[in-house]
């Protein structure tokens, strides 16, 4: 059996071959080599391809087929002219043929030379049928020629619309928007190095820059248009010519400066501020290598107008009160600060800043040694009649703010006095991760800021009980609008819910006092939330989602649902297609319960 399929398959051999010898003698010699130029094309021999073209065309002159695989693979091997001469030969034999059009069209692009391109199409047009299956492609390429050799005109805003307006444009972009904007054209470059606004804010503290830039942008701006400097980690040397260079160009008028993270060189930082610090408003040194005895004793004096201070990381000294510039009131000068974030670990220190700021608007302090209620009394009794908003965190690594960035036009300018329409008292008022605050120090700040009390926010405070809930219901928080506490028994979230009917922004996570009951009372009582976070929270379910989300899916802005394992997947997935992905958030990870 075998043997038999030997011989079938032997004379099945014999006749293949005797067919492909009868194919091979019936083909001619150019088509032969026309084929081995084909295959020589697809391995991608371009130069064997063009001889065997080559060859084929001695063998039969002038054929069109041979002719344009010669020009496309003279054209893959960068030797346009000789492509051209190909196409052009096309077109010489046979002008009715959309082929030779086609390819002198692209070549002459290639070139650049685009109105050849144009009239090479327009004559094909003119000679082939219009029935031709490549008619309308000779149309779209003339199409495409015609665009580049005649662009639309561009209407550069520079030219129509007025001064005031492209100054208030650029007043909204970022610092290395408008460097980017002086590459868009002659005119935008023009504009941008001719206004001063072009320079008020130089903010290098998201990317290393050199000194030579740092020079030449200050150069442009002639000293008198910059408002603001910041740079962050920046060693002693680098810095120390930056700053020259603030002398050297006369900034006199600059308002913020941000080194953050820095090493500074002392003397001629001091030198800085005593030339050109009387206009300083803003100073961010946080982690910069002064102590807090220099800042006190030589920084804040050279700034007259400083209102806004920074100094989270800068090494805190003993004991502050027993240095000997204090011994007099008037040695001291800090009774123009307003706003302060500061890290201090003596409690006498702290208290003696309360008492040298009596103008204080924003205080946020962070100490890992010190409690709330060491200092509870200076707060409540004394430094609460001038303060809006209060920060106090035991965690040194939580770096978040109550107030926002400092900003050219946004702070310094709307900041230095308090807006007309808002009324005295506490507005925020933070504390975070501190064990001795109790309900009755809550019980204090409340009864004496109820009626402006707008942000309340407790975290991971054990200490309060339920007089929270209390003092939501007598005296009341009638501005309520941000919340955030945590380990309440369900009888007070509920009453809480239900007496603030302002708030926007709740967050009260891994509690079992967050039920469905509790949601239905948010539900049902509050009028605008944006925010809600019940993370961690075991006994919302799936009812209880359901009823905020439609009774606030207008307004939500972010729901944070993570870890609530009794939540099911088709309601986080309903919640999802009725919010949003990007305003629902359901993370489970870790099972915390």
């Amino acid at each position: 059996m075998l043997k038999r399929k030997a011989v079938t398959d032997s004379s099945s051999s014999k006749r293949q071959a005797k067919t492909t010898a009868i194919s091979s003698s019936s083909t001619e010699p150019w088509e032969l080599v026309l084929n081995d130029g084909k295959e020589a094309i697809k391995e991608k021999d371009f130069k064997r391809a063009v001889s065997l073209f080559t060859r084929a065309l001695e063998l039969k002159p002038n054929h069109a087929t041979v002719l344009e695989y010669r020009a496309a693979s003279y054209e893959k091997l960068d030797q346009l002219n000789l492509a051209l001469q190909d196409a052009t030969t096309m077109i010489r034999h046979d002008p009715t043929s959309a082929r030779g059009y086609l390819r002198a069209g692209k070549i002459l692009s290639l070139q650049k030379k685009h109105k050849s391109a144009v009239t090479i199409y327009k004559r094909g047009l003119k000679n082939i049928s219009v029935h031709d299956a490549r008619y309308q492609q000779i149309k779209d390429m003339l199409a495409a020629a015609e665009r580049i050799l005649h662009p639309s005109p561009t209407h550069d805003p520079m030219r129509y619309l007025p001064y005031d307006i492209m100054s208030t444009i650029f007043s909204m972009l970022s610092f290395e928007r408008r460097i980017q904007c002086t590459s868009v054209s002659q005119s935008w470059r023009s504009f941008a190095l001719s206004w001063p606004g072009m320079w008020r804010d130089l903010d290098f503290s998201d990317k290393k820059i050199s000194v030579a830039t740092i020079k030449k942008y200050l150069g442009h701006a002639k000293g008198r248009h910059v408002r603001r400097l910041s740079v962050r980690s920046v060693a002693r040397n680098k810095l120390d010519k930056i700053l020259q260079l603030l002398i050297d160009e006369d900034c006199q008028y600059l308002n913020i400066l941000e080194l953050s993270d820095c090493e500074i060189p002392v003397t001629t930082f001091l030198r800085l501020l005593r030339l050109i610090g009387k206009h300083i408003t803003y100073m961010n040194l946080d982690y910069a290598t002064l102590t807090m005895d220099a800042i006190v004793r030589q920084v804040i004096p050279r700034c007259p107008k400083l209102t806004h201070l920074t100094v989270n990381g800068v090494p805190d000294i003993a004991d502050i009160t027993k240095q000997a510039y204090t011994t007099a009131d008037n040695d001291v000068e800090l009774h123009q600060l307003t706003h302060v974030r500061i890290v201090m670990n003596d409690v006498n220190n702290i208290k003696w800043l309360l008492r040298k700021c009596p103008k204080l608007e924003l205080l946020d302090i962070k100490s890992e040694d010190v409690r709330f209620n060491d200092i509870a009394e200076t707060v409540i009794h004394e430094s609460l009649n001038s303060m809006r908003k209060f920060r106090f965190s035991r965690a040194i690594l939580d770096s978040s703010t109550i107030w926002p960035a400092a900003g050219v036009d946004s702070w310094v300018s709307k900041t230095n006095h308090r807006p007309s329409d808002t009324s005295d008292g506490l507005e925020a008022f933070y504390i975070v991760s501190d064990p001795s605050f109790t309900g009755s120090m809550l019980r204090g700040i409340v009864q004496r800021s109820f009626r402006t009390l707008k942000q309340l926010v407790l975290r991971d405070c054990r200490s309060v009980g339920d007089s929270l809930a209390h003092l939501a219901t007598s005296p009341g928080l009638p501005c309520l609008e941000k919340l955030e506490c945590g380990q309440m028994e369900e009888d007070d979230i509920r009453t809480i819910l239900t007496a603030c009917p302002t708030l926007q922004d709740v967050t009260i996570g891994f509690t079992i006092g967050m039920t469905d009951n509790a949601m239905s009372d948010l539900a049902a009582n509050v009028k605008k939330l944006k925010r809600l976070d019940i993370t961690g929270c075991p006994h919302v379910t799936g009812v209880g989602l359901e009823k905020v989300v439609k009774a606030h899916r207008s307004t939500l802005e972010k729901v944070n649902i993570s870890q609530c394992f009794r939540i099911s997947v088709d309601a986080i997935e309903w919640a999802t297609s009725v919010l949003g992905k990007r305003v629902l958030e359901a993370n489970f990870n870790t099972r915390s319960f």
